[in-house]
């Protein structure tokens, strides 16, 4: 039997930490999701839909920027159509890529996303302070874009 009881990183690991963190604003928003059209929508679907929220782009520079398979975000995109929050334009250039535009249900979708976002946020702010929410949000960019 091993008596060290010091094994493994501690709970408050900034890892296991910011997993929760992840685990529980997404589950807010499944449950925002809850009894509408879009209950069903995957985590992977809602990355994409965000990435195309942010300008055209095509499947390929998707799936790059995502670091997922073309085929992935292809499957993504064929569900995203389905509920009528994306189209396909092709490009005149390119037989084979096609652009990813956000329709009008789709503005109306990334406008509902952002006002939950931004009650989460209002969450999270009573809880810590609003200036301890804009430092949290300051350093944490300041990690995502130096990728340590």
């Amino acid at each position: 039997m091993i008596d060290d009881q010091d094994i493994g990183p501690p709970e408050t690991n900034l890892r296991t930490l910011i997993h929760f963190l992840g685990e529980m604003i997404d589950a807010k928003l499944v449950n925002w999701r809850k009894d509408t059209p879009y209950a069903g929508v995957r985590a992977s679907d809602v990355r994409i839909f965000v990435t195309a929220t942010r300008g055209p782009k095509s499947i390929s520079e998707i799936a790059r920027k995502l670091g997922i398979s073309r085929q992935s975000a292809q499957a993504s995109v064929k569900r995203l159509i389905k509920l009528g929050v994306v189209e396909l334009e092709r490009l005149p250039d390119n037989k084979r890529e096609k652009l990813v535009l956000i329709t009008p249900r789709g503005v109306l979708a990334g406008k509902t996303a952002k006002q939950q976002i931004e009650t989460i946020e209002s969450d999270v702010a009573a809880i810590i302070g609003r200036e301890n929410l804009e430092n949290m949000r300051k350093n944490l960019t300041e990690l995502v874009s130096n990728k340590f």
